[in-house]
């Protein structure tokens, strides 16, 4: 299987079975009946045959790939769905990569789809967002001590989840409007939490401000319903943190965030979710699902 043969596989029956072969190690056999199911290839006689996932169709199901991935040595793979720039859907991109990675064509070829300057210029954005964010948060006059001031690290691994899932385009506008803050001598963090303090009037009136937070909270309340456990936080002081949020971003990158989440609506993704699984698999959880249990146990 050549990385051309690869990339240009379509979401679906092919690229499914690709992956459970040459990344699960699955034998993949065709039941009169039940259709394509498969099996650990080391298994005995007696192991149960399921039915074959939809690894390149569903999110969800990409995931068991991402944990194979990790359990083979590539802990990158929780960020893989971003692979190709939006060209593939996540759940595609996490299965060609994995393709590329098992096969060792990656490493000779490069990041395809994604090119190594447009995957470096991302990192770069990300990177200098959550340093500029740190330095302004460092100097945010607050009543009470803060947490996150004394662990700089976890703030970091914050905001990057925050950050994690939106496009590229979004990420360098957003950078664009926190260094025009800077040189402006405006600190957006504390503008944010003044507002949340009620302390300012609003800073923008714009009507995708509260588009994108009706999207994102319904995402958040889903994720606090599915696990209750780890996501005890009321919709309402989430709603006022994300608003007064997007009141410090331009205009030009509050229309490419509403384009990020409205293209995650149609395709069916909760970003809230994307963005804690990556986080729970930080800090070293296999998924959100093994955090809950936890949760569960530590209260039982």
């Amino acid at each position: 299987m050549t990385r051309e043969e690869i990339l240009t596989m379509k979401p679906g029956r092919e690229l499914n079975i690709a992956v459970a072969e040459v990344v699960m190690k699955h034998k993949v056999v065709v039941d009169e009946i039940f259709g394509d199911m498969e099996r650990p290839i080391d298994g005995d006689d007696n192991s149960v045959w399921d039915t074959l996932p939809l690894y390149s169709e569903d999110m969800s199901t990409a995931q068991l790939v991402v944990e194979r991935m990790i359990r083979l040595g590539h802990s990158d793979a929780v960020s893989w769905e971003h692979y190709g720039n939006g060209i593939y859907t996540q759940s595609e991109a996490i299965c060609k990569r994995a393709l590329l990675v098992v096969r060792g064509i990656w490493d000779e070829q490069g990041d395809i789809g994604l090119t190594t300057n447009e995957g470096e210029k991302r990192e770069e954005s990300l990177n200098k967002i959550i340093e500029i964010e740190l330095r302004m948060f460092e100097q945010v006059r607050t009543s009470e001590p803060s947490l996150c001031k004394d662990r700089p690290e976890t703030f970091r691994a914050m905001r990057g989840m925050t950050h994690s899932v939106l496009s590229t385009e979004t990420l360098q506008s957003y950078l664009e409007d926190l260094q025009r803050a800077k040189a402006e001598g405006r600190n957006l963090l504390s503008e944010k939490y003044a507002r949340m303090d009620n302390r300012i009037p609003p800073l923008k009136v714009n009507p995708l401000i509260n588009d994108i937070v009706e999207l994102e909270s319904g995402w958040m309340r889903e994720l606090s319903q599915k696990y209750p456990r780890s996501f005890r936080g009321g919709a309402g002081s989430f709603e006022l943190y994300l608003s007064n949020e997007l009141e410090t971003y331009s205009d030009d990158t509050l229309q490419l965030y509403f384009a990020d989440v409205s293209r995650a609506e149609k395709e069916g993704r909760n970003l809230a979710e994307e963005r804690y699984t990556k986080l729970s698999q930080q800090i070293g959880y296999s998924s959100i699902d093994e955090m809950e249990r936890k949760r569960e146990e530590e209260i039982m």
